[in-house]
């Protein structure tokens, strides 16, 4: 029988051969979420079989999640596989969407991966990341949220004042998916309060 690791390693290989090359360089650190944009499952070989193999991962995922307390330790590790592989846009939006329809549970486990990575900031799954942000905010702890928050600062803090309006306004956005009354850095606090006084955060 086949296991949920070697099925994953499958998938992650017709992905990759439904995309173009990726030069190396452009790729982030090992274990790192990349995002790369890409053309549609639809595309590929096969019609839609890279669309339902997806939507079937998700659903796999949506029932680790949600199963008992030893299926909550296989859910990092998958995360962690597709972390390791995985760059398609669309298949990073269709899992995005899957852990925000249940914040509890799979949007929790995706936390160490909003923390690092493309995700948040990439245009292709940026929509789809700050639905996450938004969902998964009033149900994580303190410590929790307070990393979730320092990571938006930080990609926010790396951009440099050549960069334009629009990536900055980009996460803006995302201090704005924050539920107010969990914020734990006063960083994000000055920041929002600045926002606020200006009209409020962009809508994301």
């Amino acid at each position: 029988q086949v296991t949920p690791t070697e099925a994953i390693e499958v998938y992650l290989e017709l992905v990759a051969l439904h995309m173009p090359p990726w030069p190396t360089s452009s790729a982030t650190a090992a274990g790192h979420p990349a995002v790369r944009s890409s053309q549609s499952l639809l595309s590929g070989a096969g019609h839609n079989a890279l669309q339902d193999m997806t939507t079937a991962l998700a659903e796999h995922l949506k029932k680790t999640a949600a199963g008992p307390a030893a299926s909550l330790v296989v859910t990092p590790q998958l995360l962690n596989q597709l972390a390791r592989s995985l760059v398609h846009h669309e298949v990073w939006n269709m899992l995005l969407a899957a852990a925000t329809a249940s914040p509890g549970g799979r949007g929790i486990a995706f936390l160490p991966l909003l923390e690092q990575g493309q995700l948040l900031d990439h245009p292709g799954t940026f929509a789809q990341a700050a639905a996450l942000v938004r969902a998964i905010s009033p149900v994580l702890d303190d410590e929790a949220h307070g990393r979730l928050e320092r990571r938006i600062l930080a990609v926010r803090n790396c951009l440099r004042p050549a960069d334009n309006e629009q990536a900055a306004a980009m996460i803006d956005r995302l201090l704005g998916c924050l539920a107010p009354d969990r914020i734990r850095e006063s960083e994000t606090s000055q920041r929002l309060a600045d926002l606020n006084a200006a009209g409020g955060p962009p809508e994301a």
